[in-house]
């Protein structure tokens, strides 16, 4: 199944379209934007750079984004995935 891909000011969100992210994209894309501003306004960081954000439905699904096929529950790879 494909990656139906959203951005947002700061994000490009990939999720699939028989996910619990689907359903709630817009939702999850406010929060992320709000706490991303509140982070970087604490930090005073800025960036110019999107992140891209996989919303996965399981470890095994973040596992094949990794690319090393072990199940996990997230990571994170620089420069914005």
């Amino acid at each position: 199944m494909e990656w139906i891909n959203k951005e947002s000011s700061h994000y490009i969100f990939h999720y699939k379209k028989s996910s619990l992210a689907n359903k709630d994209i817009d939702k999850i894309i406010e929060l992320q934007e709000s706490c991303y501003k509140y982070i970087c306004n604490i930090l005073r960081v800025k960036t110019n750079i999107k992140i891209n954000y996989f919303l996965c439905s399981t470890p095994g699904e973040v596992g094949e984004i990794y690319g090393d096929n072990e199940p996990a529950n997230g990571f994170a790879r620089m420069p914005d995935i």
